[in-house]
């Protein structure tokens, strides 16, 4: 993960790292400072294609970070020609493919985004929640193993199958678990 909201990462230095990365065969998970219209246009066009939004507290909010991800009409990011994720206007399918090949992912980090879960993954376009391991503990006064379970109570049930991946850091096989049913 590349992280530009705990790291002084700026989007010139992110474009470099987006370089160094592109010659591997690993996928750049993108963490964005924060739900902002120009920050996810501008690591799009420097070809990151899987951003993490953080902080994201409740549906509409999601549909924001969704729509500033997507061309129209689907959304309402800007049009360059010329950029690093169109190879500087050698792709001629970029345009086309984009809204396709970009995934959203939306970190809840507090007791209310956990509640609005199920509305937040029902967001056409989020492609995956992403669970903040530490701002929801701090906000809930409670740290550790004691931390998880307070999660998992105050957490929705869903009911059937999940539509959207649900992750956080996994440090323990029950964390994974319960990740893998939320």
């Amino acid at each position: 993960m590349l992280d530009l909201e705990h790291v002084p990462v700026d989007a010139p230095q992110a474009i470099e790292h987006l370089r160094a990365i592109g010659n591997t065969k690993a996928a750049p998970v993108v963490r964005l400072p924060w739900n902002d219209l120009v920050w996810i246009k501008r690591i799009l066009d420097a070809g990151g294609q899987t951003i993490m939004v953080p902080f994201v507290q409740n549906a509409e909010e999601a549909k924001r970070a969704v729509a500033a991800a997507r061309y129209a009409p689907e959304g309402i990011r800007g049009v360059a020609a010329v950029h690093r994720a169109s190879q500087y206007g050698a792709d001629a399918t970029y345009l086309r493919n984009a809204n396709a090949q970009t995934y959203v992912i939306v970190q809840l980090e507090t007791p209310e985004a956990v509640a609005a879960a199920p509305e937040i993954a029902a967001v056409k376009g989020v492609d995956a929640l992403f669970l903040g391991p530490g701002i929801s503990r701090r906000r809930w006064g409670i740290w550790g193993r004691s931390a998880m379970r307070r999660c998992r109570r105050k957490s929705p049930r869903r009911r059937g199958r999940r539509s959207r991946p649900a992750s956080r850091l996994a440090l323990s096989g029950r964390t994974r678990r319960w990740c893998k049913n939320f």
